[in-house]
């Protein structure tokens, strides 16, 4: 009798796999069907490699300027700069049951990938974060947050990891250590 090791996805096939659900046309029972495995952690290391083989074959799916949630969801991401954001725990109120942050600061990124914009959690420091995915109601929260001042909450970011909050880049100069951001990313964050 032979017996078979569960090998989970890893976090990169897991991710890579909710970037191309969101990029593809996808059947709705199957996008359910993946979603649940990966919700519960049951998608093996090669059957999540055969469902990128998989998803890179299906047609992308069209960039509609419909009310969709996957295009009110862009244009909600489109509303804020891309950046590093820190958003006070106490501002906000998430689904996530999770008491894993720094100083009471919650981290994110809202960032382009080929003409699609993402906002991903940030663990860790720069230079070595690793991203995890947000649910779409946590990122409408965040983003309802982060709109009213998008260069308060990059400028906290910056603050707590003494980079700049826009880029993440070191600072090089008193100027742009007294305001967070760096000389280029001043002028994008209008500062």
């Amino acid at each position: 009798m032979t017996t078979t090791t569960f090998i989970p996805a890893s976090t990169a096939q897991v991710n890579f796999i909710t970037d191309l659900l969101a990029t593809r046309q996808v059947e709705p029972a199957h996008e359910a069907e993946l979603r649940e495995l990966l919700d519960a952690n049951r998608l093996t290391k090669q059957n999540a490699s055969a469902t990128i083989e998989s998803l890179l074959k299906a047609p992308k799916a069209s960039k509609t300027t419909g009310t969709d949630e996957k295009s009110k969801m862009q244009m909600a991401l489109a509303s804020v700069p891309k950046s590093f954001y820190a958003v006070p725990t106490e501002e906000i109120e998430l689904g996530i049951k999770d008491a894993n942050t720094s100083q009471g600061l919650f981290f994110i990124e809202v960032k382009e990938y080929m003409g699609t914009l993402y906002m991903r959690r940030l663990h860790g420091a720069p230079g070595g974060f690793s991203r995890s995915k947000l649910t779409t109601r946590d990122q409408f929260v965040l983003l309802d947050t982060i709109k009213h001042d998008p260069t308060h909450y990059a400028r906290l970011f910056g603050e707590h990891h003494g980079v700049c909050g826009k880029c993440g880049a070191d600072l090089t100069d008193d100027e742009s250590r007294r305001v967070q951001f760096g000389p280029v990313c001043r002028k994008t964050m209008k500062i």
